[in-house]
């Protein structure tokens, strides 16, 4: 849409993907660029709602580069058409529902509302879990899944400003930040990764039809970014390891591409692997209180999120 800024006027996203992260919003990115109606970026995740005017500037393992100032979001957009329709994905939006939320409104003013926001929510256990081996393939992740979250660790490495989403345990606390956009947002759509997982065409077309564009059959939702443990570390290390030739093939290669490239290789090289009953288990007290919350604000039963099935070898 566009939103009058200051003296000139921006094109800005229609619509957002805020989350939740590893619940398929990868998939859903790449799903709905391959329609022409839709313009997504060539970035995924700028978090520029998370953290506008205000870097972060994270110490943890392979920190995370946002984008904070608004004339390099608003490039994002430039070569989208007057008659697509303009999305973005940042997962980080859901974690800090707070500043995400109140620098949307001050970006957007009374077209705030306009915004549509989709949302994508998964059990909050396997999530962490999820964001977890994310870290551990990418060597940013030194510990094992209990210790890494132990409250003492989650809150050292608050201290010492490490990325948002190594406090796995902490991101899938779903409902205070999925009710902050329900109260904020006329229009908020609530996905379960489950069923994007089990039925894709039934809830794409309602993600379509949330999103005014025709769904088209035959588009199909790939899983990218999957999570797992690599069949082969000498892959794995070239994937995710800095080296001479890869900095430089890098630079030379269209980022769309490289993204592309990186996902495929990913997807050759990783073995499913899920959470252990005891590690499912251990987590369910954690989060029963905050389920059965989300149940009550969403009017839907997530109890089998407290006694879930494997879902390790999904789709998505």
């Amino acid at each position: 849409m566009i939103v009058k800024t200051g003296s000139k006027e921006s094109k800005l996203p229609d619509f957002l993907i805020v989350g939740a992260a590893r619940s398929a919003t990868t998939s859903l990115f790449y799903y709905l660029k391959n329609y022409d109606e839709i313009y997504m970026p060539a970035r995924k995740e700028p978090w520029f709602f998370s953290y506008a005017d205000n870097p972060p500037n994270y110490s943890s393992p392979g920190a995370y580069d946002v984008v904070y100032k608004f004339e390099d979001y608003e490039a994002l957009f430039k070569a989208a058409r007057h008659d697509q329709i303009i999305g973005e994905a940042s997962p980080s939006y859901l974690f800090t529902y707070a500043a995400a939320i109140r620098n949307i409104k001050n970006v957007y003013g009374e077209l705030y509302d306009k915004l549509r926001i989709i949302i994508i929510l998964r059990n909050p256990a396997e999530r962490a879990y999820s964001h977890f081996m994310l870290h551990k393939r990418g060597y940013k992740e030194p510990l094992d899944f209990r210790k890494a979250i132990e409250p003492s660790t989650i809150a050292s490495r608050r201290r010492d400003n490490w990325d948002i989403f190594y406090d796995y345990t902490g991101c899938s606390l779903y409902y205070e930040q999925v009710k902050a956009y329900i109260e904020e947002f006329p229009h908020v759509k609530v996905v379960l990764y489950e069923d994007l997982a089990r039925n894709p065409g039934k809830t794409l077309r309602e993600i379509c039809e949330f999103l005014s564009v025709d769904y088209r059959e035959g588009v199909k939702l790939e899983r990218l970014n999957k999570s797992g443990v690599p069949k082969f570390e000498l892959l794995n290390e070239i994937i995710n390891k800095s080296s001479f030739l890869k900095d430089f093939l890098m630079a030379v290669i269209p980022m769309t591409v490289r993204k592309r490239m990186k996902h495929k290789a990913y997807t050759l090289n990783m073995k499913p692997t899920g959470m252990s009953r005891e590690q499912m288990d251990s987590l369910g007290p954690f989060y029963a209180r905050d389920i059965e919350n989300l149940s009550a604000l969403l009017e839907r039963d997530l109890s089998v999120w407290l006694k879930p099935e494997r879902t390790d070898n999904s789709p998505l």
